[in-house]
């Protein structure tokens, strides 16, 4: 939806505006999106410039592995109906609907 689009629009914005040291956090959360979102194309160019910038990066090394065995995002943690809870500061964080798991 938009609001994907502009969240997407502006992590693009922040990698080209990121000094290179701190460019690839950056570049991986945006394969991290794009790549929940179905935008292969997107998301391996952010990986592949990640990993130039930083070819030792786990988390990017690590998304990396996960999208070329095809793992998908979601589809191995739990039941469908057991709401996402990220704990956080002291509270629980719960998604809204849409967010389960696949299985």
């Amino acid at each position: 939806g938009l609001d994907n689009d502009r969240l997407v629009e502006r992590l693009c914005w922040l990698a080209r505006h990121t000094p290179d040291l701190h460019a690839p956090a950056v570049l991986t959360v945006l394969a991290a999106l794009t790549w929940h979102l179905g935008e292969g194309t997107l998301t391996r160019i952010a990986l592949d410039r990640a990993l130039a910038l930083e070819p030792g990066y786990r988390l990017a090394l690590l998304l990396e592995r996960m999208v070329d065995l095809a793992i998908r995002p979601g589809r191995c943690c739990r039941p469908r109906d057991e709401p996402v809870v990220a704990r956080g500061w002291g509270r629980g964080i719960h998604s809204g609907p849409g967010h389960e798991c696949q299985r």
